[in-house]
């Protein structure tokens, strides 16, 4: 099939997004008139006044985002509300129609006063909440004819406005038969499975595909988010359609968890997780790099991991068959990578380090090419890419058609705790109380003679934690719970750099000394990219107004694992407590120079760089070295992550500060029978780099211990 330009824009984008579609169960949750008119305001005192569209049109885009996110079963609205209720007060007495006035406050706010006894740090937290939500919501809502306004007056483009996305052809979806699917709404089937896989992601795929096709296993899947096909002109099973790939905010409330605003408590920063079927696989940026061998050693020698050899590289290599991981350069429509590399390149040369950068590995088609249209992390409409979506669950439903074991997956259904019994000391499973994702009541029973939980680094922890016989055992539950970081580096060229037409990650940078980070090339779509930029209100748009002549790169730093993830009780949340170290923060500090070093001796150098920190963020060729060596704490600096880590260490004997460890080598929880992990929570420690097929690879290896248990 051909999308071409006038076909691609009518896909329908439902006015009431997925609430029109009747997708959501979970009670609408209504903004209140004051909540409604205080967003209007903030809109309009970040929006441009040349703008077409009106600070009431792109409020009303917001007040559904939040309102869509409350159906959606999504505990974050709470926080969202109690942000809006402290602005809401500070801008007491204030003329909300008088955008002078709600400037005026909201840079009081930012210089840490006008917060009626607020601490200044909190003061500034507020009014930074207030500029994302608006620069998001500004730059991501869509007019009439499916464009964002706001960011074609920057220069970007809508793919299918571009002259190869006029004629980008797109593959048929292997879609999934409505035979195998159960939605939420339907009852649980009285059958005992052999097994229930919690979460469909990296992990959770790859082990559903293994025990059916290779095991011949009767598997049921549990995802808590819906099936939505990736194809732009595919339809699901129940009529589900993507929304256009450009759209930023719809995709955010279709795909992510919690919409992307999963925040960490301690030190602050969102945590990107795909919540749909096939994970985070569906959003990430297709790159792909094995554990480093430093990390290799580390684990083997510390924690008596006795796979990370031969064992693992046999697993990289199966997956690398079955998803079709390669060279980027071999991968992509010749000259559509991230242009920033070119730069990062020359920098490189300069330095006699040219050796040092080099093309990623990714899981990408060959055939057809991937089209670089910069949409990666807002999930791949043309097909390119091949998430889990698209190989390992196909596979599996194929084997299971053919005989080869079965298979039934569970959407929209919430799994809060395992259940089972205590026999001779030790837990034995016998399946995972759920729910609808969008009501917190019934629960009810899905029933297994083993469990397999991959619902992630975060989702793991907190799953066990709540089951309460598990928890009785006394394991170190969400501990050891780590991530990488990065902070994002922009050159500013005097010429057109138009880095959003091309594949988002393309190349990265280690340093021959091998210092703890990588550097990654990087760019989005304007609304994303403006959460990235430095400054407060028109230093910050003055930013963004430059939008398309940044080169953008990422020092990228695995963390310390000494952070932790705490279960509710009620319902099914939890905290992320983010606990970093001192050391954590030099290997930022060096990775950022070095990004610096690299933009600063590229030809030609850029007129400036920004980072983000929150002062003193615009350096020169004469000021960048001092300035980033001023920088002293993470209180400085912003920092975001898209992998979580850790959790339910997996160690063959205790760990070097004497913690016990959660999962054994080969998978199973201590303490318990028929209870498996299989995702990054086992890591033991962060990879440093990007765990995408780290994660398929030992879910490859899990697969065989949990057949054979």
């Amino acid at each position: 099939m051909v999308m071409g330009q006038d076909e691609s824009l009518r896909v329908d984008l439902y006015p009431s997004g997925a609430l029109a579609r009747g997708e959501n169960r979970g009670k609408m949750t209504s903004l209140s008139p004051n909540e409604r008119d205080l967003i209007r305001a903030l809109i309009d005192a970040f929006r441009s006044p040349q703008l077409s569209l009106s600070s009431e049109q792109i409020a009303a885009r917001g007040v559904r985002f939040v309102e869509e996110l409350a159906a959606a079963g999504s505990d974050r609205v709470d926080q969202i509300r109690l942000t809006l209720a402290v602005l809401d007060a500070t801008l007491n007495f204030i003329d909300r129609s008088d955008r002078a006035a709600v400037r005026g406050r909201l840079t009081e706010l930012e210089n840490g006063s006008g917060a009626f006894g607020l601490l200044p740090r909190v003061a500034r937290d507020l009014a930074r909440f207030a500029q994302r939500l608006a620069f998001i919501l500004i730059y991501g809502t869509l007019d009439s004819s499916n464009r964002p306004p706001a960011g074609l007056a920057l220069g970007y483009e809508i793919f299918p406005d571009r002259p190869r996305g006029q004629l980008a052809t797109v593959p048929a979806e292997p879609l999934l038969s409505r035979k195998i699917l159960v939605g939420p709404d339907a009852p649980l089937p009285d059958h005992v499975f052999d097994a229930v896989v919690i979460g469909s992601g990296s992990g959770g795929a790859v082990v559903t595909r293994r025990l059916v096709e290779d095991h011949g296993m009767d598997v049921a899947l549990l995802e808590a988010g819906d099936y939505v096909p990736e194809g732009g002109p595919s339809v699901g099973p129940h009529g589900e359609r993507r929304p256009v790939p450009w759209d930023e905010i719809e995709t955010l409330a279709r795909y992510y968890k919690h919409g992307g605003l999963q925040l960490t408590l301690g030190h602050a920063m969102f945590v990107f997780q795909g919540q749909c079927l096939g994970g985070s696989s569906v959003v990430n940026n297709a790159v792909c790099f094995r554990m480093p061998d430093r990390v290799r050693a580390r684990w083997r020698d510390e924690f008596g991991v006795p796979w990370t050899g031969a064992e693992l590289d046999r697993a990289y290599d199966r997956i690398a068959r079955d998803v079709g991981i390669g060279g980027v350069d071999q991968a992509v429509l010749s000259g559509f990578l991230n242009p920033t590399g070119q730069f990062l390149r020359s920098g490189a040369v300069k330095l006699g380090v040219g050796g040092n950068l080099r093309p990623c590995d990714v899981n990408l088609s060959h055939d057809p090419a991937c089209l670089g249209c910069g949409y990666c992390n807002m999930v791949c409409a043309y097909l390119r890419k091949n998430s889990v979506l698209q190989t390992m669950l196909p596979a599996a439903a194929k084997s299971a058609k053919a005989g080869r074991g079965r298979l039934t997956i569970f959407t929209g259904r919430q799994a809060v705790r395992l259940c089972g019994t205590m026999r001779r000391g030790s837990f034995e499973a016998e399946g995972v109380v759920l729910r609808a994702r969008t009501q917190r009541f019934p629960e009810e029973t899905l029933r297994a003679r083993k469990v397999v939980v991959s619902a992630g680094a975060i989702g793991s922890s907190a799953i066990l934690e709540r089951t309460p016989f598990v928890n009785a055992l006394g394991l170190p539950l969400g501990k050891r719970f780590s991530f990488n970081f990065g902070s994002p580096v922009h050159a500013d060229y005097d010429g057109e750099i138009r880095a959003f037409d091309g594949l988002q990650i393309a190349h990265y940078y280690r340093p021959e000394t091998d210092d703890g980070f990588v550097i990654e090339t990087w760019f989005n779509p304007p609304a994303t990219q403006t959460l990235a930029l430095p400054g407060w209100m028109d230093d910050l748009q003055r930013n963004v107004d430059r939008y398309c002549h940044y080169a953008c790169a990422a020092p990228l730093v695995g963390a310390t694992s000494k952070s932790w993830v705490d279960a509710h009780w009620i319902g099914d949340g939890e905290d992320i407590h983010v606990e970093l170290e001192p050391a954590d923060f030099e290997r930022l500090r060096s990775g950022l120079l070095t990004t610096c070093d690299l933009f600063f001796h590229s030809d030609p150098p850029p007129r400036r760089v920004l980072i983000g920190a929150l002062d003193g963020w615009e350096l020169t060729a004469a000021n960048y070295k001092d300035r980033i060596a001023r920088l002293s704490s993470f209180d400085q600096i912003q920092i975001g992550t898209g992998h979580p880590q850790g959790g339910n260490c997996l160690a063959a004997r205790p760990g070097p500060a004497g913690d016990a460890a959660v999962v054994a080598p080969d998978f199973r929880v201590h303490g318990t029978r028929g209870v498996f992990v299989a995702d990054a929570s086992v890591f033991p420690t962060s990879l440093g780099v990007n765990p995408h097929w780290t994660v398929m690879a030992i879910a490859d290896l899990a697969s065989a211990a949990i057949a054979a248990s």
